[in-house]
């Protein structure tokens, strides 16, 4: 039996729909924190004017208040609680392709990747209008008509952008109705929002492009979020120092003598925690020398089996 049969690997492979408990997807739960946040905002502040959408989404003047800074993550979160059909859109579009990426890089990285791409699409619009207000057409506009941005579209449409990158041959039913390939989706989508750029219009055109370029260098430059926010080489250094203060052997695999049970333990040790970071982070959270290792004990199990 080779690591891919094991459980852990085959874990995050599993096509995964909506459950309840601690193996909800943070696909779901990004929906449900939308709409929960939807329904409150409904209830209990409709028709104030600080109501819970104010204070979370995303201000022309928030770039010059250090202390709302917060707003460029929370607008991808709020949805306008009188227009339902920008909330089910979202968060259709999201629950459509975002299980699948999930399912390919992992819950963090997924979680990562998301959270960075509604970050980007917020700094880009909040830089964008704050220097039109101190230099620009918004000058001549009083406070109180200055645009805000909400909503989740940036982050879906990068989520999206990269399952049609990732699954180009992916069959879409569009308009419900239409088989296209995903890479004719992922066009389609690019093209509209460039045609769209500059027009008089309530949808921020320029949020969902930055998605886009964003989901393109992730996919093209390999990037791997989870890893670079992962502080690995304070780990690195941490365990470097304490084999200087306590050295351990190190895991010894020889060509001829694989079957030896110590180090067949010692082995089975590391790749149960390699397989367990697949689960948890994705196949391309691993470094070149984890990979190595769970080779080598694929070959073991090989091995062992004949």
């Amino acid at each position: 039996m080779g690591y891919q049969d094991r459980e852990y690997y085959q874990e995050d492979r599993t096509p995964s729909g909506f459950q309840l408990g601690s193996d909800l997807s943070y696909t779901w739960r990004i929906v449900i924190i939308n709409a929960g946040l939807f329904l409150a905002n409904f209830f209990l502040f409709s028709g104030r004017k600080d109501d819970l959408t104010y204070y979370l989404s995303l201000h022309t003047e928030t770039l010059g208040r250090p202390l709302f800074w917060y707003q460029f993550l929370t607008y991808g979160f709020v949805h306008d609680p009188q227009a339902l059909g920008h909330l089910f859109w979202n968060m259709f579009s999201l629950a459509m392709f975002g299980n699948m990426v999930e399912q390919h890089y992992g819950r963090r990285e997924f979680l990562r990747f998301y959270l960075i791409s509604i970050l980007l699409g917020g700094l880009f619009w909040g830089i964008r209008l704050y220097l039109d207000r101190l230099y620009g057409g918004l000058a001549q506009v009083a406070p109180g008509d200055l645009p805000s941005l909400l909503g989740a579209s940036g982050g879906v449409t990068a989520v999206v952008l990269l399952f049609c990158l990732r699954f180009p041959f992916a069959i879409i039913n569009l308009m419900f109705v239409l088989p296209v390939p995903a890479w004719a989706l992922g066009a389609i989508t690019i093209v509209v929002n460039l045609l769209q750029v500059g027009q008089v219009s309530n949808v921020a055109y320029d949020v969902h492009l930055t998605g886009v370029a964003f989901a393109i260098a992730y996919y093209y430059f390999n990037w791997n979020l989870t890893r670079a926010i992962s502080f690995s080489w304070l780990s690195r250094a941490t365990d470097s120092l304490g084999k200087l203060v306590k050295p351990r052997p190190k895991l010894k695999v020889f060509e001829g003598d694989e079957d030896d049970d110590g180090v067949y333990r010692e082995l089975e040790t590391e790749a149960d925690r390699i397989l367990a970071k697949i689960s948890r982070d994705g196949e391309g959270s691993l470094s070149s020398q984890e990979r190595q290792t769970l080779e080598r004990y694929s070959r073991l199990m090989r091995q062992k089996h004949r």
